[in-house]
């Protein structure tokens, strides 16, 4: 297995060898249930104080089909699943490492067990509660979108191709180039090429790509001139654009070709983009409504009481409160005492 293979897997190594810890720990609290049955078809087995152990070809498979989508697509290759095996075996192997030292017993990864069991339970009964009963119609998605139509639009939007350089003879030279008849998205590609095109598209061979107003900050000159300009046209002069750094003031020379100009345009709710988003946010709003109203229900049932005065801060907290708590002119009539 090759050394970058190899360090893809660390990370989800370590969540998998987790689980298997959490599985042991209930299994050891148990006592009712062997840590290794062999039940299927044996892909792997090792020695371990005396008592075999094996990786079964349904476990493995079981394991990979509980994986995230985005995981599984990893291990559906032989090569693959040989990796996934090989995982497999070593973190059992950990496990019982760990076991034979009694870290099953730490109290420290018992609390953290526990904590993470409490959680596990919060989730459940929160996704039962609440995610399970959110629901939405056709209508609600329509009139949310109505509602916020101002956060589906796409920006008018520009594209050019550009050269810049730190230099001003060579920007020059280039004008020169350009205005002989060499086409300005040859000359970009070759400059970029060698690196030395060092300003917008310069890592896509001049070729910025669209862009709005909004981008391209600390260029505004250059930004203002290419909405001006006309698709087509050429800037006739090398552009001087001083850009501020952290070590002061900077100047680029820029010459640029505007390619294509898209007016500003308002998204419809029929696109994918914009219905799935919609969804997302009226799915979130209903979820925060509907989780506020479940926890609402609970203290009420529960007669909630809260002491929040016998909460005690930091000393330089509770100065702050007397002090915003003092009465208005208590201060100055004190100071206006007359004297005996």
């Amino acid at each position: 297995m090759n050394k970058k293979k190899r360090k893809g897997i660390n990370s989800f190594w370590w969540l998998t060898f987790f689980g298997l810890a959490l599985m042991s720990l209930s299994i050891v609290s148990c006592g009712s249930k062997e840590v290794n049955a062999t039940e299927g078809t044996v892909l792997a087995e090792f020695d371990w104080n005396g008592k075999q152990h094996t990786v079964t070809l349904e476990e493995m498979e079981q394991e990979i089909s509980e994986l995230p989508e985005y995981k599984r697509d990893d291990y559906e290759s032989k090569e693959g699943k040989e990796e996934y095996l090989t995982l497999m075996a070593e973190s059992r192997m950990l496990l019982l490492l760990a076991q034979d030292r009694k870290i099953n017993e730490d109290p420290e990864i018992l609390k953290k067990v526990d904590e993470y069991l409490h959680q596990l339970m919060v989730e459940k009964i929160a996704e039962m509660e609440v995610d399970n009963k959110v629901k939405w119609t056709e209508e609600e998605l329509k009139q949310y979108y109505e509602e916020h139509k101002k956060d589906y639009i796409d920006p008018e939007q520009v594209k050019v191709t550009c050269i810049t350089v730190d230099d001003k003879e060579r920007a020059q030279e280039l004008m020169n180039e350009i205005k002989g008849g060499k086409d300005i998205a040859e000359l970009a590609k070759e400059i970029s090429e060698k690196g030395k095109n060092v300003g917008p598209g310069g890592g896509n061979n001049g070729d910025t790509g669209f862009f709005s107003r909004d981008s391209y900050s600390v260029a505004k000159d250059f930004v203002e001139m290419a909405f001006v300009m006309k698709a087509g046209e050429m800037t006739n002069e090398v552009l001087e654009q001083d850009v501020e750094g952290p070590d002061g003031t900077k100047t680029y020379y820029m010459i640029f070709r505007k390619e294509d100009h898209k007016q500003e345009r308002q998204k419809e709710f029929t696109e994918e983009e914009v219905r799935k988003d919609v969804e997302r946010e009226v799915e979130k709003a209903k979820k925060d409504k509907l989780m506020n109203e479940w926890v609402d229900s609970l203290k009420t049932k529960a007669k909630l009481k809260t002491y929040l005065d016998k909460v005690v801060g930091e000393p330089e907290e509770q100065e702050k409160q007397v002090e915003e708590e003092q009465k208005p002119g208590e201060e100055q009539k004190s100071e206006e005492q007359p004297k005996e």
